[in-house]
C-alpha cells in the first residue's frame, strides 16, 4: 500500500479507503491560494458530466490563457498541489490534441511550480501511454483514455526553454525517452512548415547537450528507429562528428602541440597577443595557451558540447608528447603546485592530470558509492582505491586524508560543511558536470570510467600516483577547566573557557554591535569535565569503547561502539539541577521566556586559528528546544554526545588528537526562524561573496544544495547563481520537517535579499573592521533584521581578484635585526613589482 491514498489523501488502513467525494474535491480547490476565476472554472469542470475530458478546450482553449500569465500559473499550481488533479494530469498530458501554444504555457508553468513533481508526473503519464491500458481516476472511476501525444509534442517544441527541455529529456526513463523522441520526430515532420523556428530550437538543444545517458543507450543498443529520430533532432554519431570537425578545423595537419597552438592563434581561437616566441620554450605556458583556447572559444558556445568533447579527445593524443618534455624539466613536487593553479579548473585540467608524474603505488579496486547508505564503505577503502561517488566530497570522506582518487557525479556548494572541511586536503578528484568519460589509473593501467562507475576501456600503462600524506599531529589549546560559571554570551569572550565559536560571537557583542547576534548564555568547558570526565564509572565505559572503535576495521563494530558512547551521555550522564536553574534564570533575565531555543556545541577542536577547517560542521546543534529543565538537560547532553559522531571521531584519529582532550561548551540561544539564511566569505571591507538559502542554512551546509549566490566587489553586486535550495526545514510545534520550496517563496526571497544587500555590505564591513582579517560568516535574515550566528577566521585570503601564481623565492633568509628586515623587504617588493604578472595586483607579505 502507498502511505497515502491517491484518491483522497487519507492515510491508508490495512484494507482499503473510500474514494474522494465531489464535496471534498471542491473544498480542496477552494482552500488553494489561486485566482478566484480559476477556482470557479475548476469547480465547474469537476461538477460537469464530462469532467476532465473537457479540460483542454474548456480551460486551455480560452484566449485569456495566453493573455493573463497569472491565470495559467493558477491552473498549473492547482494541478500540482491538489492530489486528485495530479492523478488527472498524468492522463491529460498524454491524451490531449491541439492547443499547442496554450499547452506550451501549461507545461512551462507546471515546471515553474514544482519541476521535480512535474517530471515525475510526466514520467508516469508516458508509462501509461506506453502500456495503453485503462486507468482508475478519482471522481471519475475506470476509463479508457484516447492516448495521444500531439499536445505534448507541440508544447515541447513551442516551450522554447533550454532548461525545461534538458530536464525533461535528461530525467525521464529511457523507454519513455524513446517513445517521446520518436513521436516528437513525427510531429516535427508534420508541422515543420508551421513551427520551423521552434523545432530548430529543440534541435539546437539536442545538438549542444546530447541530453544525458538516454541518447548514449540508443547508440549502444543500435536502436535504429530512435537513432533516426535523434538525427532528425540534431544529434549525429561520434564518428560523423569527428570527421566533420577534423575537416572543419584541419586538425589532421597537426603532429605536435606547437603547430596546433599557432593554428589556434591564427584563427583567433586563443589570445592573439600571446607572446609565442617565449611561450614555446615553456611547457606550462603551452598549457596556458590551450586553456585560453578552452575558455575563450569552447566555453562561449561556438561549438556544441559533443563537438567540444571530440576536440579534447584529439588534443589528448598530442598531450603525452608535451608532458614527456615537462617531466624532464620539472620536479615531481611541481604536481602539487600545478594542482592548485587555475589551469586545473575545468575540463582541460581533467585531460592534463593523467600525464603528470604523481608518486604513489596504484593498488586496490574500483568502488562505486552512489547511494547515501553506502557511504559507510568509505571507511574500509584500501590505499589507491578509485571511488565513484554521488558528489564531492562525500561527508565521511572530507573528515580524513584521502587515500583514493574520487570521481564525483557533481560537486557541492562551496559553503557546504563537507567541502569546507576538505579545503586543505589535496585529493585527486574529477567532477562529472557533463557526464563525460574520465581517465584514472587502476592496477597499473589507465581505465576509462564513466560517471556511473562503469569501466569502459583499458588504456596505456599509468605513472605511479603520489604517496598518501601521513596523518598530521594537531595539538589542541589547553582549556581553562576550573571555571564553572555560566555567563551571558556577551561576557563569554575567553576561547579557552568557552571555545572560539562562542568567543567570537561574544567579541562582536563586546564591540557594541548588540543587534547583530541573537541573545544567549554560554556553558563552559569546566561543566563538561564536571559531569562527564569526573564521572568515574561513565568515563571507564567511554574509554573502553574508544579503544574498541580505534582498533576495529569493521564499520558496523566502529559505528556500534560510538553509538554506545553516545547512549552513555544520553542515559547515564546527568546535568546538575543548580546548573539548569541558573541557565533558565539567565535566559529569563535576557527576556527569553516563551521562545524556542537552539543549543549549539562549542568545542576546543573547531574554528581554531591555526587549523580553520578542523571540526567544521562536526559537532551538533539542536533545535527547537522548549525552555524547561528536562528539555534543556536532554539537549545539553546531545551536544556532549555529538563529540562521538563517527565523522568527528574519524577526523580526530586522522589528526592525532586524543578524544578525551576534546571539551565541549554549549551556547543556549534564542531560536530565530529565518526568512532567508546566508553563509559568506568576507575578503576585505569592500569585497565578499555570499550564498543565500530559503529557511535554515542546513540546506546548504548539510543537505548540500546550492543557493542564490552573489558577489560584492568594486561597489557592485553581481549575481553568480540565481537558483535557490529546492527543500527547506520548517518548525511545527517542537518538530522539524522538510518541505519543498515554492516559486512564490523564491520570488519573495529575492525581494528580501535585494532589500537588505546594502545593509549586509555595511554589517560585513563592520565585522571585517572588528577582526581585521578575512572571515567566513553564517547568519540569517528575519523581518529585514540581520543576525550573525557563527564567525570563523580564514587564515589566508581567497580574494575574488586574480591571485599571484608565480612565487618569488629570495636567495637569502631574513635577518633577525629589525632595521635590516625593511631593507630586504624593499628588495623583495621590487622583485615583485618587476614581474609582468604583478601589474595592478597587491602583494601580501607574512613575516
Amino acid at each position: 500500500y502507498m502511505e497515502f491514498c491517491s484518491f483522497c489523501q487519507k492515510r491508508l488502513g490495512k484494507t482499503s479507503c473510500s474514494p474522494i467525494t465531489e464535496e471534498e474535491a471542491v473544498k480542496q480547490i477552494e482552500e488553494l491560494d489561486i485566482d478566484e476565476e480559476v477556482k470557479e472554472e475548476l469547480i465547474r469542470l469537476i461538477q460537469s458530466d464530462l469532467m476532465f475530458f473537457k479540460f483542454t478546450y474548456e480551460i486551455l482553449g480560452r484566449d485569456i490563457i495566453l493573455i493573463d500569465p497569472y491565470i495559467i500559473f493558477s491552473i498549473s499550481k492547482a494541478f500540482i498541489k491538489i492530489p486528485f488533479l495530479r492523478e488527472w494530469l498524468k492522463v491529460i498530458i498524454v491524451s490531449s490534441t491541439g492547443f499547442h501554444f496554450s499547452f506550451a504555457e501549461f507545461i512551462r508553468n507546471l515546471y515553474m511550480v514544482n519541476s521535480k513533481e512535474f517530471i515525475k508526473i510526466l514520467n508516469e503519464g508516458l508509462s501509461l501511454y506506453r502500456e495503453n491500458k485503462k486507468v482508475k481516476l478519482p471522481l471519475i472511476g475506470e476509463i479508457e483514455p484516447k492516448y495521444n501525444l500531439d499536445s505534448l509534442c507541440g508544447a515541447l517544441c513551442l516551450v522554447e526553454n533550454e532548461t525545461i527541455l534538458k530536464d525533461i529529456f535528461g530525467k525521464i526513463d529511457f523507454e519513455n525517452f524513446r517513445v517521446l523522441v520518436i513521436k516528437l520526430r513525427k510531429f516535427g515532420l508534420g508541422y515543420f512548415d508551421r513551427y520551423e523556428r521552434a523545432i530548430n530550437f529543440v534541435r539546437e538543444v539536442f545538438l549542444r547537450y546530447g541530453l544525458s545517458s538516454n541518447a548514449k543507450i540508443a547508440y549502444r543498443e543500435k536502436d535504429l528507429e530512435l537513432i533516426e529520430s535523434l538525427k532528425f533532432l540534431g544529434m549525429v554519431g561520434k564518428k560523423e562528428r569527428v570527421r566533420k570537425i577534423i575537416a572543419t578545423y584541419q586538425l589532421e595537419e597537426f603532429g605536435d602541440v606547437k603547430s596546433l597552438i599557432f593554428y589556434l592563434k591564427d584563427k583567433q581561437m586563443i589570445d592573439p597577443f600571446l607572446p609565442l616566441g617565449e611561450l614555446m620554450s615553456d611547457e606550462v605556458g603551452i598549457i596556458n595557451a590551450l586553456n585560453s583556447f578552452y575558455k575563450e572559444y569552447l566555453l562561449k558556445d561556438k561549438l556544441s558540447f559533443e563537438d567540444k568533447e571530440i576536440i579534447f579527445l584529439l588534443l589528448e593524443k598530442i598531450l603525452p608528447f608535451l608532458f614527456e618534455k615537462y617531466l624532464q624539466k620539472y620536479k615531481e613536487d611541481a604536481y602539487l603546485e600545478l594542482l592548485k593553479e587555475k589551469i586545473f579548473q575545468g575540463i582541460l585540467g581533467i585531460f592534463l592530470k593523467p600525464y603528470l608524474n604523481i608518486k604513489t603505488p596504484v593498488t586496490g579496486k574500483l568502488k562505486v558509492i552512489l547511494k547515501e547508505e553506502d557511504e559507510q564503505k568509505l571507511y574500509d577503502l584500501e590505499e589507491g582505491t578509485i571511488v565513484v561517488t554521488k558528489e564531492y566530497p562525500p561527508d565521511y570522506w572530507a573528515t580524513s586524508e584521502p587515500s583514493a582518487i574520487i570521481i564525483a557525479k557533481e560537486s557541492l556548494s562551496k559553503y557546504s560543511h563537507a567541502l569546507m572541511r576538505a579545503k586543505d586536503k589535496i585529493p585527486l578528484f574529477l567532477c562529472g558536470y557533463f557526464g563525460v568519460y574520465y581517465f584514472a589509473p587502476l592496477d597499473g593501467r589507465y581505465v576509462e570510467i564513466d560517471t556511473d562507475g562503469k569501466i569502459t576501456l583499458l588504456k596505456k600503462p599509468a605513472k605511479s600516483y603520489f604517496k598518501r600524506a601521513p596523518p598530521r599531529k594537531i595539538t589542541l589549546p589547553e582549556p581553562d577547566l576550573p571555571f564553572l560559571k555560566i555567563l551571558s554570551l556577551k561576557d563569554a569572550e575567553n576561547p579557552f573557557i568557552f571555545g572560539y565559536k562562542t568567543a567570537r560571537l561574544a567579541h562582536i557583542l563586546k564591540e557594541g554591535f548588540l543587534s547583530l547576534v541573537p541573545w544567549a548564555v554560554a556553558l563552559p568547558f569546566g561543566l563538561y569535565k564536571r559531569v562527564v570526565l569526573d564521572n568515574k564509572e561513565a568515563l571507564r565505559e567511554i574509554k573502553t569503547l574508544i579503544d574498541k572503535a580505534e582498533k576495529t576495521k569493521n564499520w558496523k563494530e566502529f559505528k556500534k561502539a560510538l553509538d554506545n558512547i553516545q547512549n552513555i551521555f544520553l542515559k547515564n550522564i546527568m546535568i546538575p539541577q543548580d546548573i539548569l536553574e541558573e541557565v533558565i534564570f539567565q535566559l529569563h533575565s535576557l527576556d527569553i521566556k516563551d521562545k524556542p531555543l537552539i543549543l549549539r556545541s562549542s568545542t576546543n577542536a573547531e574554528d581554531l586559528e591555526e587549523y580553520p577547517s578542523l571540526g567544521i560542521g562536526m559537532y551538533g546543534s539542536f533545535y527547537p528546544v522548549k525552555i524547561g529543565k528536562e528539555e534543556i538537560s536532554k539537549n545539553i547532553r546531545k551536544c556532549y554526545a555529538s563529540l562521538f559522531k563517527p565523522e568527528a571521531f574519524r577526523e580526530r584519529m586522522r589528526s592525532g588528537i586524543n578524544h578525551l582532550d576534546v571539551y565541549c561548551g554549549v551556547i543556549v540561544q534564542e531560536l530565530i526562524e529565518p526568512d532567508v539564511s546566508f553563509v559568506a566569505d568576507i575578503y576585505s571591507e569592500d569585497e565578499f561573496k555570499a550564498e543565500f538559502a530559503i529557511g535554515f542554512l542546513s540546506a546548504i551546509l548539510e543537505k548540500h544544495q546550492k543557493g542564490y549566490e552573489i558577489e560584492y566587489k568594486e561597489n557592485r553586486f553581481n549575481i553568480l547563481n540565481s537558483e535557490f535550495n529546492t527543500t527547506k526545514i520548517v518548525i511545527e510545534g517542537n518538530q522539524k520537517k522538510e518541505e519543498a520550496t515554492e516559486v512564490e517563496e523564491r520570488e519573495e526571497a529575492i525581494e528580501i535579499i535585494n532589500d537588505i544587500l546594502s545593509s549586509l555590505a555595511k554589517e560585513f564591513e563592520k565585522l571585517y573592521s572588528i577582526f581585521e582579517c578575512p572571515l567566513n560568516v553564517e547568519g540569517l535574515i528575519k523581518d529585514d533584521d540581520i543576525y550573525i550566528v557563527q564567525v570563523r577566521k580564514v587564515t589566508s585570503s581567497s580574494s575574488i581578484s586574480s591571485k599571484l601564481t608565480s612565487k618569488i623565492t629570495p636567495p637569502f633568509t631574513f635577518p633577525h635585526r629589525l632595521d635590516k628586515v625593511y631593507r630586504y623587504l624593499e628588495r623583495f617588493a621590487l622583485a615583485f613589482f618587476g614581474l609582468d604578472i604583478s601589474k595592478g595586483k597587491k602583494i601580501i607579505i607574512d613575516v
